[in-house]
């Protein structure tokens, strides 16, 4: 009788385990005197974009890559002028990409609040790039995500007299321009419809604005206020909600106007204070990591903070599975991470881009 318990136990645990993919990790080639710069994007064909800095001068091209083509060199816009910092924002499934420039701020101006000036771009493969204005009487227009039409959205900045900055929420096309949805805060992505998700100037509540002008303020849900979240093709909403002391979780759900709140996991304590376990989400991925605690003999053991992050995924209605295989992770709460619908997955470190993809099934392309 016990062995046989034991047995379901065993059995028990193996079916409750989370389960593992292995991947392959490929390094993005450079030309002779370029390194890798940090802010990457990839779209769900495969293709990655970002920016490779010149030894010579340090200043950024861009470039995409993808496994058939390798790595092509964008140059820079030609409205850029020296000298300049520059980045990309995001790319679509259609190979476009938004961005960022400025100029590289003197000494003098270094850290005051006119030191971070930026003006934004749009690039089509077949047209080349556009300037992207800023909404009238504002300025910095920084772009934040861009979806398969081509349509985006950002924010400009607008200096108040006691040099308080207020950040405008802007939607563009190439086809129609700037629009101005007249709302103040922060924005998300901007989905198929056209509509964006929306965080108010308080960081309290969430809203979704859609293009015929309706506004839809979230609830708060049971758990508290949502941390962050993606707006899918439906208008629903994929997210999480950090939990309250003492249980100090990520819950992860989905949302929508029929159902409101419904919980999907409760994934991870949150570390500390100088991270946050999520690192990457779309509308099916939820890229996290989970810190694996050490058996500590009396304070006799030794710890790195990062050598026991161990990276997960979190694939809507599919639960956890962990990653294996990869490059070793250092500094997972960094920018430089970005995944796709498909489970690939970039990074860049040291200088260096890294492409890492699923093998077997889990690296085929879903319709």
């Amino acid at each position: 009788m016990a062995g046989t318990a034991f047995i379901l136990l065993l059995v028990l645990v193996w079916v409750q385990a989370p389960k593992s993919v292995e991947y392959e990790t490929i390094e993005i080639p450079v030309p002779e005197g370029f390194f890798i710069e940090e802010l990457l994007q990839i779209n769900d064909a495969g293709v990655v974009a970002g920016q490779m800095r010149n030894t010579t001068d340090l200043y950024d091209h861009l470039f995409v890559w993808d496994r058939d083509h390798g790595l092509r060199d964008l140059g820079i816009p030609p409205f850029v002028s020296r000298p300049y910092w520059i980045w990309i924002a995001d790319i679509n499934n259609r190979g476009q990409l938004i961005g960022v420039f400025g100029p590289i701020p003197d000494e003098e101006e270094e850290g005051t609040v006119h030191s971070y000036l930026c003006r934004s771009f749009f690039y089509d493969p077949q047209d080349g790039f556009r300037e992207i204005g800023a909404l009238k009487g504002h300025w910095n227009p920084d772009v934040r995500s861009l979806n398969d039409r081509g349509q985006v959205v950002g924010y400009c900045e607008h200096l108040m007299p006691d040099e308080k900055r207020v950040f405008r929420l802007f939607v563009w096309d190439p086809e129609t321009g700037i629009r101005d949805p007249n709302l103040t805060g922060w924005v998300g992505n901007i989905n198929e419809r056209g509509q964006v998700l929306v965080k108010d100037a308080e960081g309290s509540a969430f809203s979704i604005w859609s293009p015929d002008g309706d506004l839809y303020r979230l609830e708060r849900s049971d758990y508290g206020p949502m941390t962050w979240g993606y707006l899918d093709d439906t208008g629903g909403i994929v997210g999480w909600i950090s939990d309250s002391a003492p249980s100090n979780a990520f819950r992860i759900f989905q949302w929508d106007r029929q159902q409101g709140y419904h919980f999907l996991a409760r994934i991870s304590e949150q570390n500390d204070d100088r991270s946050n376990s999520i690192i990457e989400i779309n509308d099916r991925k939820f890229l996290f990591y989970q810190q694996k605690k050490p058996f500590d003999w009396f304070g006799l053991v030794g710890w790195n903070y990062y050598s026991g992050i161990q990276l997960r995924i979190y694939s809507v209605g599919e639960d956890v599975t962990i990653v294996k295989g990869i490059y070793p992770i250092r500094y997972p709460d960094s920018r430089s991470w970005s995944i796709n619908r498909n489970g690939w997955m970039v990074r860049a470190e040291d200088q260096k881009a890294y492409v890492m993809i699923p093998k077997g099934k889990a690296g085929k392309k879903k319709d």
